[in-house]
């Protein structure tokens, strides 16, 4: 047999097709005896089929309803796609069991009620219901917004998410979260899902949503092999395309409401990484028209979806159960915690049990018999043990002492009884931050308190800053990378935090109350003894309601408020307004005393309500345990000169070494919260501290310390202190300068007046001021912006109908930008210069004026909707590359990058690339630049490019044609290595969507010229020809679109990738000389087994010139970067090339070790391609086979690989930084 000749087809099947993997599981027996709490029906996707007698599915479930008992604890949840029609119930009154139920009936959206007329259509549809159920509670959440938290009992939670709502484009629906206040972005939204299942982690939550973050059905990339024939789920009734859309959909998500997309993916990696910290959560859905129920990793997900039709689903190792059959599911949580799934099918309208299984176990009990009743007074503990806190000399040069030594210091502290401290304490929920342990404890009055472990934990932090997307405890848990951070910890003084309140009462700053306590396990813990206990302990209140009237919280008489909570009453009504100078003084001193750590949720609100009715809110910060930090050694000392977010990371001295970084999690609160007060307020409120913290409070405050914590490096902290506060005010002009490049104001949502006025000596003045009936009444904000430190101010009209005037001198000063909002605004614009105007493409705003300002109107939600945590910040990135090959030996390489970020954003403002290689093997070098700019009115983003590639730099040649000889052995490499210097330049468009696809089309220049290099290939092959030996200049225009799907950066096991580029070039030189090219490239990650360890990755790629009127390096080209592994770069040239790979896949589990986690894979590959030229004639395809090596750590890669083919072995290895 001629292996050769069968070897294409043999990578086209082997391209397409698969191995399915299926296993079964026994069902469960169900728990007559469990008293149960809460009863839920679950069924989805019953608006894809309409029939007069009903559906079979919804018949089975009125029938099953009928028997069932209404003890008002029962919930029937439609789970989207619900309606055959906008104005038309799944179900009808006839049905007697659904209508017993019907005060409990819940619908959420699913993406065919977004796609009937978007948000307009979802208005319609509650509308409809609210009127056919006499209620307001029916459809949720809300139209256009995220999601809905329902408060079910003391023990069951509901979470209903809007999973549309994430997927779909923003852009394309205006109105979207126009009614949500609180959630503008879909980071938002993660962080408040975040909160929401802390606070409920001790409870069983169901989280409702349409789309399913586990599927083995159609949209998970399963697909039956009849639908490759018959027309089933939008396939097309052709075998081969059939097939071939189905390949597509499963391995490259192409369709957004297939789980292989990538933004389904973001949303899946997201969700998952949040329900495996916090508590027990079953997910519920629809989407896949099937009946399942897998378990995969931390996600139990319950799919049912086959409510009126139905469609092919598989089983692997993760389904422990599937079925094709229309029909419903029944979940039941019951009173010790566990919980139920049952599955039944419709046979004639008739509910039949297919399957049942317990989804969570009852909770364990901590058994307190044993534990003892009395305890001391007082006990000696440590937060670290000698051996953690013990490092060598070389080490503390590296990383500095820090306060290390007070880590493993035993201190004499009080024991908290729960029973008898502050008069007795009942604990509520375990919780934490990003970094800690804590336990919510409630006192006989309703006050809360919050115990926080001193101890950290790394992987906790790692979870929350470096791995959003995936979950990572089990592999980092105590390797390098967790050691080293608990020693990172070790930073930040372990009680300075005791120092604070007596500082902060002499500022004039609220402040909660922290005390250290050793908490030992006891039986008022209950069953938070298995996490909680045996440990030192910070025990401080929790600001909120109950604490209204307490003094250091302002004595609050209305309210404590979230930031979230402040700014939503901001926006709503000009009663509400912050005690901006009381602010100003609250980050003046965070600064004094060193703490960098102030993002949103460090602070609560005291809501003050005045004689008039008026509201002031006065800030209350708490978490105060970075305050005082100390990052020495030789590592940060080097670092920080070369990284810039290192600069956050600073040693606690009598100045602040870089403000921007030290102050990042807290910039953006500082300009969108200070809209009223410039220079001088920050000044008064940095001298104002100067006098009020004498020598004799820093004194009195340190020594509430434990006495074994004082000493030496307390003394240090003193006068280091007392440094600070001499700098204080030259720290607030120099912050000042640096938050007033950028102002921001805004108005109200509801009708407002604003009002611009551009001044004689360049600054500007705005005033921001209701309207009630055309009259300019109460102020909401008003400021004058100095031209010498303002560079742009941003204002924003938020909702409601706003009038915008700019009025005053001709110069234009500081750069206005007037962004209106929601709604329809007026502008008037009798002095446009330097005035930019964003607002609404679909909405009816009007512009009365318009003297030299240029006006925006573009549907951009980026742009349009006012978003508190729109961080005005730039990033850096710094990434070296090292390899090697034997054409260019040994490869040095370094990217970095710089992103802007300002008002207009796709994602990025701007964003620059700079890089440049060494090549050992010739000398040569080459380097690039690349940049991209964002404008709001386009969708696309302008690009600009140029390139340079050094005269040593070197392609090969080896001739024309698909079977040119290499002569390697008889000469040496460099024979056929042509030296050819070049440059480039390019300008053009680019868009990138959310879902993996970009488009690009540019403008070519470019310039080559190759070197007669003597006794070389190319003075043989063109002896004669001087002027191919000259600069020649071409000209060229470029298309191109590609499209990315894979489910990792590093290790993907799952995924598509395509770029097709085609385009055309002109010889300047020689007009007459001009070519066009069309490049396709595909490469294709599927699993071959049902824990995706074993991946086929096959790739097809190839080169297609047209005309012959184009040069060797123009030419198309196999080798060793495109398609054949084994051969040598460029190694066959012509007009047209083809090359098919594949490449076996074997990840292992992650080694776990001492060090940081290692995820490794081998890999064993083929390879074939040949060349074509037009009056030549070859039948000869090539070959490579081999293997490699490729291992992960981290967010690193590398790749070793070693193929053969019929010019002997090639090595090759590549490690990139930081992909």
């Amino acid at each position: 047999m001629n292996f050769s000749t069968y070897t294409p087809a043999l990578c086209l099947l082997l391209f397409f097709f698969g191995v399915t993997y299926s296993q079964k599981k026994n069902p469960s027996v169900y728990p007559e005896n469990k008293e149960r709490l809460q009863r839920f029906y679950l069924i989805g996707d019953t608006g894809h089929n309409s029939s007069k007698d009903g559906l079979p599915a919804l018949n089975a479930l009125d029938t099953f309803l009928q028997t069932e008992e209404n003890t008002g604890s029962e919930y029937v949840l439609f789970l989207g796609d619900n309606f055959p029609g906008i104005k038309e119930l799944p179900w009808s009154t006839s049905m007697p069991g659904l209508e017993k139920f019907k005060d409990r009936h819940l619908y959420i959206p699913g993406e065919q009620e977004w796609q009937r007329k978007g948000i307009e259509g979802l208005k319609e549809t509650q509308s409809f219901l609210e009127e056919k159920y006499q209620r307001e509670d029916v459809f949720v959440p809300k139209p256009g917004c995220a999601f809905s938290f329902i408060d079910i009992s003391d023990e069951v939670h509901l979470i209903v998410l809007n999973t549309q709502w994430f997927l779909a484009d923003w852009n394309e629906h205006p109105l979207i979260n126009d009614d949500c206040p609180e959630i503008k972005t879909r980071e938002a939204m993660f962080l408040e899902i975040e909160t929401e299942l802390k606070k409920n982690q001790n409870k069983t939550t169901i989280f409702a949503l349409h789309h399913p973050l586990r599927s083995n059905g159609v949209h998970g990339g399963k697909f039956s092999w009849s639908s490759n024939i018959l027309k089933e789920e939008g396939s097309l009734p052709i075998p081969v395309v059939g097939q071939l859309v189905n390949f597509l959909r499963t391995s490259g998500g192409i369709s957004r409401q297939d789980m292989g997309n990538p933004q389904y993916r973001s949303l899946v990696n997201r969700l998952q990484t949040l329900a495996g910290l916090w508590g027990k959560v079953v997910f519920v859905s629809g989407h896949d028209h099937s009946l399942q129920y897998l378990e995969d990793e931390n996600i139990k997900q319950v799919v049912a979806g086959s409510g009126s039709s139905k469609a092919y689903v598989r089983q692997d190792a993760n389904t422990l159960f599937a079925s094709e059959k229309e029909g419903f599911a029944v979940l039941d949580v019951f009173k010790d915690g566990s919980s139920q799934i049952r599955f039944f099918r419709s046979d004639n309208g008739n509910p039949n049990l297919l399957y049942q299984h317990q989804v969570f176990e009852k909770e364990a009990s901590f058994d307190v018999q044993e534990l003892s009743e009395s305890f001391p007074a007082t006990v000696k503990a440590s937060i670290y043990s000698e051996e953690e806190t013990d490092k060598s000399d070389f080490y503390r040069k590296l990383w500095g002492d820090r306060y290390r030594k007070l880590y493993e210091q035993p201190v004499n502290v009080p024991v908290a009884i729960l029973d008898t401290l502050y008069g007795g304490l009942k604990p509520m929920r375990s919780g934490g931050g990003h970094q800690t342990t804590s336990l919510r404890v409630r006192d006989t009055t309703g006050r809360e308190y919050n115990f926080r472990m001193l101890r950290k934990d790394p992987t906790q932090f790692l979870q929350a800053t470096a791995f959003k997307n995936k979950p990572i405890e089990e592999m980092f848990e105590e390797t390098f990378a967790a050691k080293m951070i608990r020693d990172f910890f070790t930073a930040s003084h372990p009680y300075a935090f005791l120092a604070v309140p007596v500082l902060a009462d002499a500022a004039g700053v609220y402040h909660t109350n922290p005390e250290i306590y050793y908490l030992p396990r006891q039986k008022s813990l209950q069953d938070y003894n298995t996490i909680h206990g045996d440990a030192l302990y910070m025990i401080e209140e929790r600001p909120e309601e109950n604490w209204l009237g307490y003094e250091s919280f302002g004595e609050p008489n209305h309210d404590i408020q979230s930031t979230d909570g402040m700014f939503d009453r901001l926006r709503r009504d000009e009663k509400y307004s912050l005690d901006e100078a009381a602010y100003i003084r609250a980050r003046m001193f965070d600064m004094l005393i060193g703490d960098w750590d102030r993002h949103n949720d460090q602070w609560r609100w005291a809501e003050i309500e005045q004689e008039n009715g008026n509201r002031i809110f006065k800030p209350i910060p708490r978490d105060r345990d970075q305050v005082f930090s100390n990052f020495d050694g030789l590592v940060f000392d080097k670092l920080r000169k070369l990284i810039g977010f290192i600069n956050q990371f600073g040693k606690y001295d009598t100045e602040i070494t870089d403000l921007d970084w030290f102050n990042r999690s807290a910039a953006n609160l500082d300009r969108v919260l200070v809209q009223s007060c410039g220079r001088q307020e920050w000044i008064k409120q940095a001298e104002f501290l100067q006098k009020a913290i004498t020598d004799e409070i820093i004194k009195d405050a340190f020594s509430r310390l434990p006495e074994e914590a004082q000493g030496t490096t307390t003394n240090e902290i003193i006068e280091n202190l007392k440094g600070r506060k001499d700098n204080l005010v030259k720290i607030a002009t120099e912050y000042y300068d640096l938050i007033s490049e950028i102002g921001i104001m805004t108005g109200t949502d509801k009708d407002d007046f604003i009002d611009v006025e551009r001044l004689e000596n360049g600054d500007t003045h705005v005033r921001i001021s209701r309207n009630k009936d055309g009259k300019r009444e109460e102020i909401v904000s008003e400021r004058t912006f100095r031209k010498m430190e303002t560079d742009e101010i941003w204002v924003y009209g938020l909702d409601d109908e706003d009038q915008f005037y700019v009025k005053g001198e001709k110069k234009p000063g500081i750069k206005v930008r007037l962004i209106g909002g929601q709604n329809n605004d007026v502008y008037t614009l009798f002095q446009g210069a330097g005035i930019r105007v964003y607002d609404y493409k679909t909405k009816k705003n009007r512009i009365e004026e318009n003297r030299g300002g240029k006006i925006f109107r573009t549907d951009n939600y980026q742009i349009n909707v006012f978003d508190k945590n729109h961080k005005i910040v730039h990033k850096k990135n710094l990434l070296p590359y090292v390899g090697y090959n034997p054409d260019n030996g040994v490869i040095l390489g370094v990217q970095t990058s710089f992103t802007k970020n300002s008002l207009v954003r796709k994602p990025f403002t701007a964003k620059y690339r700079i890089s440049a290689g060494y090549f050992f093997a010739t000398g040569g070098f080459e380097a690039a630049y690349s940049g991209e700019f964002a404008y709001p009115e386009f969708k696309y983003n302008f690009l600009a490019g140029a390139d340079y590639s050094s005269a040593k730099n070197t392609i090969n040649f080896f001739g024309f044609g698909n079977e040119t000889q290499n002569l390697d052995n008889v000469y040496s490499r460099d024979y056929n290595r042509i030296r050819v210097e070049s440059f480039g330049a390019e300008a053009g468009l680019v868009r990138r969507n959310l879902y993996g696809s970009t488009f690009t089309y540019k403008a070519l220049f470019e310039g080559v010229e190759v070197e007669a290099t003597p006794d070389r290939f190319i003075s043989e092959a063109f002896p004669e020809n001087e002027k191919f030996f000259d600069q020649m200049f071409y000209a060229g225009l470029e298309g191109a679109y590609s499209y990315e799907s894979v489910n990792s950066r590093i290790n993907p096991s799952r995924g598509l990738i395509f770029h097709l580029t085609a385009g055309g070039k002109l010889n300047l030189k020689e007009t007459g000389r001009h070519f066009y090219y069309v490049n396709p490239f595909l490469e294709v990650y599927t699993p071959l087994t049902a824990n995706e360890r074993l991946v086929l990755n096959p790739r097809l790629q190839s080169q297609l010139n047209f005309r012959e009127d184009f040069e060797f390096y123009h030419a198309a080209t196999l080798g060793g970067k495109t398609g054949l592994r084994s051969f040598r770069h460029e190694r066959f040239t012509g007009t047209r090339a083809f090359a098919a790979g594949t490449d076996l896949r074997y990840n292992f589990e992650t080694i776990k070790n001492n060090f940081l986690p290692v995820q490794v894979g081998v890999l064993a590959g083929y390879d074939l391609g040949r060349v074509w030229m037009n009056e030549k004639t070859s039948e000869k395809w090539h070959h490579s086979y081999g293997g490699g090596f490729w291992l992960a750590i981290a967010e690193a890669a590398g790749e070793v690989n070693l193929f053969h083919g019929k010019e002997g072995f090639r090595f090759s290895f590549g490690f990139q930084m930081g992909l």
